[in-house]
């Protein structure tokens, strides 16, 4: 009977091991325009407990453009309108599209798409969501 408990144990501590926790998707916005699973994987997140996020590396600009827009010519008129702006609505937008450079920055990025797996693990170069899922399943984190 012990056996059999430590043979369950060691088989759903293995089985943890292998179950990603977070998985951070960086892209440019037309690769993300052209991302596969991604219902099936964030339902796989939801399902785990895990995080599952995707970042464009194109979000900061589009989010200075529209930060910027109708700003005043006077530099500090214009400063206490951004500031605004962000406090009032923007900033958990403002947050999201630097994500994706401090990742960038963070894991030395060189190319995109690039899918990272509980901060550990990067798969690089696929679409597929479903596919960087499965490789990271096949050859990720296996103690």
């Amino acid at each position: 009977m012990k056996y059999f408990i430590f043979s369950i144990l060691l088989f759903s501590n293995f089985c943890y091991s292998m179950t990603p926790f977070e998985m951070e998707v960086v892209v440019n916005e037309k690769q993300k325009l052209n991302l596969k699973g991604v219902n099936k994987v964030k339902a796989y997140f939801t399902y785990h407990g895990g995080d599952f996020s995707i970042f464009s590396t194109d979000d900061v600009a589009s989010m200075e453009k529209r930060l910027s827009f109708g700003l005043s010519s006077d530099p500090e008129k214009a400063r206490k309108q951004a500031d605004e702006r962000i406090n009032n609505s923007l900033a958990p937008e403002v947050m999201k599209a630097y994500k994706a450079k401090i990742l960038t920055l963070k894991y030395k990025l060189d190319k995109y798409p690039a899918i990272i797996f509980n901060q550990k693990y990067i798969v690089y170069g696929e679409l597929n969501l479903n596919k960087a899922l499965q490789i990271f399943l096949n050859t990720g984190d296996k103690k």
